[in-house]
């Protein structure tokens, strides 16, 4: 089965081939249903996706459900543009369920585009939509003084001309946090999940992730930094690295790299120097915040992403 998508933006065209053949090697269920595994926020973005352990607001909820409980009853939405017009919008809220216990919601649409169908003649057959929705349900509970547990649960919908494909995963983390060194570490489990139908075959495999983090406010600098590991799905080792300086009390500055810079960089100049590299800026106002980041990906191009939060 073989098909051929065209995409116009602005006066170019990109060409996107897909072989989808019976070996399901080919396009894994681990390529599907990455926005997942993409930052809730611009301040996670801009700290390099280092977020496994950061509780100060929603950005970590994710990547390890056991930042919930310490996180502030919270909400926050969250626009991020990729290259090639593709976008994504998030959002989060965080409640009190008990005495002990949180909840959160966080909601995530990742919209590829519109595009032209054509076959192999340039014939046009029509036009069609790409997008994945992810709806999660976190919940998280302090155990002792300094432990935190959290577990979520998430569904995950992509939809790709006539194609579609369903799954349900679920993730399990704990984490230690003292409040007087200001120093956290974490782990958390992504389960293999369950699907309900694949794009090429419904039993189609997804790994699991284990995500181990760290992170420290330092005691005579006004910096929060922090890093995460994890074993990727092609069995490559990925670091992130991030770090959050306070200006004040109303203003952040946030730099972040990874690991993946060395896959993403395609010749030495500055470009690609910076890439999988990230800068951002934070401003807490009364009843608001806002943040923005900028993400390198060399020659690839830049990620942007904006967020608006606030506490109920």
């Amino acid at each position: 089965m073989k098909f051929l998508f065209i995409k116009n933006i602005r006066n170019s065209t990109i060409i996107l081939i897909l072989f989808c053949l019976a070996n399901n090697n080919i396009l894994k269920a681990q390529a599907q249903f990455q926005g997942i595994n993409h930052p809730l926020t611009s301040r996670g973005w801009a700290m390099g996706a280092a977020v496994s352990t950061i509780s100060q607001d929603g950005s970590g909820i994710i990547s390890n459900p056991a930042n919930l409980d310490l996180a502030p009853r919270s909400w926050q939405i969250n626009y991020t543009g990729f290259v090639l017009d593709i976008n994504s919008t998030s959002s989060y809220g965080i409640f009190d369920y008990g005495k002990h216990n949180s909840i959160g919601v966080a909601i995530t649409a990742l919209d590829y585009g519109q595009f032209t169908e054509r076959d192999v003649e340039g014939n046009v057959l029509g036009n069609f939509q790409a997008s994945d929705q992810y709806f999660s349900l976190i919940f998280g509970r302090s155990l002792y003084n300094k432990i935190s547990v959290g577990i979520s649960g998430s569904f995950m919908n992509s939809s790709l001309n006539t194609k579609n494909a369903k799954a349900l995963v679920g993730t399990i983390g704990i984490k230690y946090f003292n409040p007087e060194t200001n120093f956290a570490l974490g782990l958390s489990y992504r389960s293999a999940g369950k699907f309900f139908s694949g794009y090429i075959l419904d039993n189609e495999k997804m790994e699991s992730l284990i995500t181990f983090g760290v992170s420290k406010r330092l005691a005579h600098l006004p910096l929060l930094i922090s890093a995460d590991a994890y074993k990727a799905y092609d069995d490559e080792y990925i670091g992130k690295f991030g770090g959050e300086f306070h200006i004040g009390q109303r203003f952040f500055l946030r730099l972040g790299t990874s690991t993946r810079r060395f896959q993403i960089q395609s010749r030495q100049n500055l470009n690609s120097f910076l890439s999988a590299s990230s800068i951002g800026i934070g401003i807490s106002m009364q009843k608001f915040n806002f943040d923005l980041a900028f993400i390198s990906l060399g020659d690839g191009g830049n990620i942007s992403s904006y967020s608006i939060s606030g506490k109920f």
